[in-house]
Parts: C-alpha cells; sequence; structure tokens
C-alpha cells in the first residue's frame, strides 16, 4: 500500500515539474543581442562598388557584383570576430564563372579598422600570385601581407 502511494506522490510531483516547465517562456531577444552583434564582424558588407561580403559564424560568401569573380565557402579558420582586424580561413564551395580558384580548396581574407557599422575588406590577391592552396595551413603560411598578398583593401558599410 505504501508503495502505490510513493509512486502516486512521485507521478503528482512529475506532473507539477512538467506544468511548470512547460508554462516558462523563453525571454524575447533583446537589444543587447543586436548590440552584441554588431560588436562582431559577422553580417552583411557592402562597399560603393556594388560587391559585398556576408559572413556568418560559419558562413562566408563573396559577391563581386557580377563580374563572375565571387565565391563562397565554409569558414575554417578565424580571428576573434570582435577584433579591430583579423581573417578568415575559407574552404571554397563555390566559386565564380569567371573565376580561377577551384572548389575544395583554400583561400583567404582578411578585415582590419573594423567598427560596428564599417570596415576595411581584402581578399588574397598579388599579381602573378596563388589563387588558392590544397590545405588550410598551406593557405594560411602563402596569404599574408608580408608576402605580397592584401595591398588593397576597400571599405564597406553593415547593411
Amino acid at each position: 500500500m505504501f508503495i502505490k502511494k510513493s509512486k502516486s506522490i512521485w507521478s503528482i510531483i512529475i506532473l507539477i515539474m512538467m506544468l511548470i516547465l512547460s508554462s516558462c517562456s523563453q525571454a524575447a531577444p533583446s537589444d543587447d543581442d543586436d548590440e552584441e552583434e554588431k560588436s562582431k564582424i559577422i553580417g552583411t558588407w557592402s562597399s560603393t562598388g556594388g560587391d559585398s561580403y556576408a559572413i556568418s559564424k560559419d558562413l562566408f560568401v563573396y559577391n563581386d557584383g557580377g563580374w563572375g569573380y565571387d565565391f563562397a565557402g565554409i569558414i575554417v579558420g578565424h580571428e576573434d570576430f570582435t577584433e579591430k582586424s583579423g581573417y578568415i580561413t575559407i574552404k571554397l564551395t563555390s566559386v565564380g564563372s569567371s573565376s580561377s580558384k577551384t572548389a575544395g580548396k583554400y583561400y583567404l581574407m582578411r578585415w582590419r579598422f573594423f567598427n560596428e557599422n564599417s570596415v576595411q575588406m581584402s581578399n588574397a590577391y598579388k599579381a602573378s600570385g596563388s589563387e588558392d592552396k590544397n590545405t588550410q595551413i598551406e593557405a594560411e603560411l602563402e596569404f599574408t601581407e608580408a608576402n605580397g598578398y592584401f595591398s588593397f583593401y576597400g571599405d564597406y558599410i553593415r547593411k
């Protein structure tokens, strides 16, 4: 008899706990969440020249404005997204029709002078330089300012 009453009591306690938990609602996103996102390079950035970058936690897209040199990929390495300058290493998943880059290989972009509404960005480029690399490590060793890449940065604003 005691066991039956114990099971009933536990069943009631579990039922009450489930009702309490199900009645709790999640807090709505706050302005603090928006401010936190603005403090990161994550977002969509465009220039007056018509090109743009879309950066999420995991994905990267560069749209060149219709010239066929656009590319997209998975972010495999990066600096802290809140830093004033840094880099993103991308494993390319797609490339534009005019591009010499190859899907499946690795590439880098850099940013500098970041604040919540503007930034300067650059894709790895130098005359007679590499377009991409076979591994992430090769890309991060090759695509550096010291090796002559990133000599031009464009100005971008947050969309």
